[in-house]
């Protein structure tokens, strides 16, 4: 049976959000709330090119295309999207 999952800002997601914003890219808790982030694409992992320029997933595809993972790094971080800083900023005009 699958899970669905609900794009509810729940008070730990906040957190971890309210995190990332404050403190830049880290490294998730054992628990789902990251996972769960990532997944609604409020967070993604934190990667970069060779040279250290930071880089989205998106614009490493549409640069190096079907070999877009060959060509970066991580550090295995996560941080904050503008999807996720919409999701945070919707939270906190609804307080």
């Amino acid at each position: 049976m699958s899970r669905l999952l609900h794009p509810d800002m729940t008070k730990p997601r906040k957190a971890w959000l309210e995190h990332l914003l404050a403190h830049g890219p880290a490294k998730r808790r054992k628990s789902p709330v990251g996972f769960n982030c990532m997944q609604l694409g409020w967070t993604e992992w934190n990667y970069s090119l060779p040279d250290g320029t930071p880089v989205t997933k998106a614009d490493a595809k549409e640069r190096f295309g079907e070999k877009w993972f060959d060509n970066v790094t991580t550090n295995f971080e996560e941080r904050i999207t503008e999807a996720g800083r919409a999701a945070l900023q919707a939270a906190r005009s609804k307080e």
